[in-house]
């Protein structure tokens, strides 16, 4: 085999290593799934749904407390055009305490309930056969309270109707009827949100006359106010001090005043005479031509 056979076969073998020679592919990492439009859209309004129906019920309770407690001090609470935000925050001292207060009724609940189903099953049956028709006993007992006067604001009948739901509801768990379709259970749980709602607008009420009457009996707990005015505002009750100086900016200064309500750049303000005379409430606003000071009241 001549020089020149042996470099040609060199080359054949050469090219066809190359050809054969397995190539390397990068490996992509798979990227992760990307959202449509409709999941988008999906996934707001199941946070927003809930969020916006909550906003809602803050703001009705604060309307339904402020409503009140405005009429029983004299006054309508479209005056003060009060925001959304006043509103909810008024609601926090209406349900911030029954809120607790339920949250530990359900941790006691919780515990009960772990101790009941240990128990024997014929009793769990007798209990959830009494639970069943405790609606008797706690409706008569809210038709009990409403007869004999008692101060609950109304809110007798909507409690006795919520203990007898919620009574009615647990017997089903203890002892699941046979009878009792899926449909009815979906009917008892919106019947039992709509009593619940019924219940918490009753303690707005409550709330209310509550603040009111607070405030009627003791009027010195609200802030003081001085008013400095351009011109004559005629507060009943009040004289004011007049002030002829041409350089002074404001000529007429009204003392023993109180601050009732505010809401923007609108302020409430009522006389010392106001709790036992009469109820006039003057809504007056901060400008140019008025000027308010708060001051603070010594006790006693």
């Amino acid at each position: 085999m001549n020089t020149t056979t042996r470099a040609r076969r060199l080359r054949l073998v050469r090219v066809r290593s190359r050809r054969f020679r397995p190539r390397t592919v990068p490996v992509r990492e798979p990227t992760p799934p990307t959202l449509g439009h409709t999941d988008r859209l999906a996934a707001i309004s199941s946070i927003a749904s809930p969020i916006a129906v909550v906003t809602a019920l803050l703001v009705y309770y604060g309307w339904v407390r402020m409503n009140v407690q405005a009429e029983d001090l004299g006054y309508d609470v479209s005056v003060i055009d009060m925001s959304i935000q006043d509103y909810v925050l008024k609601t926090v001292n209406v349900l911030y305490i029954p809120l607790v207060l339920v949250c530990v009724l359900a941790l006691a609940i919780h515990a009960l309930h772990r101790w009941i189903v240990r128990r024997d099953k014929q009793l769990l049956r007798r209990l959830a056969t009494a639970l069943k028709y405790s609606f008797v006993g706690w409706v008569g007992l809210a038709v009990a309270l409403m007869a004999g006067g008692m101060p609950m604001g109304g809110s007798e009948l909507p409690i006795g109707i919520t203990l007898s739901l919620m009574c009615a509801l647990y017997g089903s768990v203890l002892v699941p009827p046979q009878d009792t379709s899926r449909r009815v259970r979906v009917l008892l749980l919106a019947l039992l949100a709509l009593v619940a709602f019924w219940d918490s607008e009753r303690l707005a009420r409550v709330m209310g006359h509550a603040y009111a009457e607070s405030i009627l009996a003791d009027p010195s707990q609200l802030v003081g106010v001085i008013v400095h005015s351009e011109k004559d505002l005629s507060i009943d009750g009040v004289t004011p001090t007049r002030i002829d100086s041409p350089e002074a900016a404001y000529h007429f200064r009204y003392e023993d005043l109180h601050l009732l309500q505010r809401s923007g750049d609108r302020f409430l303000v009522v006389t010392d005479e106001w709790a036992t005379g009469p109820r006039h409430v003057y809504v007056l606003r901060e400008s140019d031509s008025v000027r308010i000071d708060f001051v603070r009241r010594n006790a006693g």
